[in-house]
């Protein structure tokens, strides 16, 4: 059967955002440049066929500079990134007899435009499109047989957006 699903993906826990060429703060070089967010979210279309569940998947998200992090030198390090993500997913739900509950787990791929985290002025590039990749696991709870809830973690990452140089002495990040 056909399912269509609306999400909220707030960052709740701080994890670790790699950003090369943002340098970080001494004492800080652990901590990520980039500070969790509420502002995500997403729908995705699916089909599901018994315990197995396949969908297209769109997602929004948006982190800000973590100003307690960033070195202060860095002064062409953009306010906030953007993220805008397609992912086909495929999902395995763990049926368990006779409960209302169901955990799930689930992977998926795709591809992700993603801002540059430098300043507009700083390089030609503002935007590119990396590789993207994601994990889920979580529990689902049946409202009724046509509505659920799911509660879920995700691990989402990208890779290889790549941003052009707007001069030759340019300090801005060319990768994330």
């Amino acid at each position: 059967s056909y399912y269509v699903r609306l999400q909220y993906s707030g960052e709740i826990l701080p994890f670790y955002t790699k950003v090369d060429g943002i340098t970080n703060a001494t004492g800080k070089e652990k901590d990520s440049p980039l500070t969790r967010s509420f502002i995500a979210g997403g729908g995705a279309f699916g089909y599901k066929m018994d315990d197995i569940r396949v969908d297209v998947e769109g997602l929004y998200s948006q982190l800000a500079k973590d100003t307690d992090v960033v070195n202060t030198s860095e002064t062409n390090v953009a306010d906030s990134l953007t993220a805008f993500s397609g992912l086909v997913n495929v999902y395995y739900d763990i049926a368990i007899e006779d409960m209302p509950i169901t955990p799930y787990v689930g992977v998926g791929v795709g591809a992700a435009y993603i801002s540059n985290p430098s300043k507009a002025g700083v390089v030609k590039d503002q935007k590119g499109f990396g590789f993207a990749y994601q994990a889920k696991a979580g529990v689902s709870y049946d409202v009724t047989p046509e509505i659920k809830l799911f509660a879920g973690a995700r691990y989402f990452g990208s890779y290889g957006a790549s941003f052009d140089k707007a001069a030759k002495d340019d300090a801005g990040i060319k990768n994330v």
